[in-house]
């Protein structure tokens, strides 16, 4: 499968394979993060994070055999599909690859069956992504999560719906959360602070 194949929101704003910045608000901070999108686990991402760089979602598009990612940081946080779930995905993917195709040939024709065949097309294309972020999600949620503290939260709650941002938010307020369950700041009050 090309990636020509996938929805939008992964070629637009999650390239395979590219760290991509994203921010999650917890406890009233804003923090920077990652999320990378692969098709293949990369010892690299297991790596103890440094600079401003607060945690990682590594999602990852396919399972593979027994694989147990390295992962030394209790930030970060691997996403991975159910087994056995790609044959509907796959179709759906090549479909929205030969429409995408088929748009491209339509696109710079200005008679008015070409305007038709292309609303047309753009319609069918956005009804096809919505059915493959479904299938994501069906994927991904019952799938696993493998964090680098030895918990994890549950896929089903993590990835309900068919937005990756909610998804990503969650992954990583999830381990914003475990890694620091309050503001890491200590005031040093000996009493509590009244308003007047």
């Amino acid at each position: 499968m090309t990636i020509y194949g996938e929805p939008r929101v992964w070629l637009e704003q999650f390239p395979l394979g590219e760290a991509v910045p994203f921010r999650c608000q917890h406890l009233g901070i804003d923090y920077p993060g990652e999320v990378v999108r692969a098709d293949t686990w990369s010892p690299r991402w297991g790596n103890t994070l440094d600079g401003d760089i607060y945690f990682r979602v590594v999602l990852l598009r396919q399972r593979r055999g027994g694989l147990e990612p390295m992962i030394r940081d209790p930030r970060t946080a691997v996403c991975l599909p159910a087994p056995g779930r790609y044959r509907r995905r796959s179709r759906l993917a090549s479909e929205v690859s030969t429409t995408r195709e088929t748009q491209a040939v339509y696109l710079t024709q200005q008679d008015t069956e070409a305007a038709l065949i292309r609303t047309t097309l753009r319609r069918r294309l956005d009804e096809l992504e919505e059915q493959l972020l479904g299938e994501d999600s069906v994927r991904y949620s019952e799938g696993q999560i493998i964090a680098g503290n030895d918990m994890s939260p549950q896929p089903q709650v993590i990835f309900a719906g068919m937005d990756p941002h909610a998804w990503f938010s969650r992954v990583a307020a999830w381990l914003l959360r475990s890694a620091w369950p309050q503001l890491p700041v200590d005031c040093g009050l000996k009493w509590p602070v009244e308003a007047y």
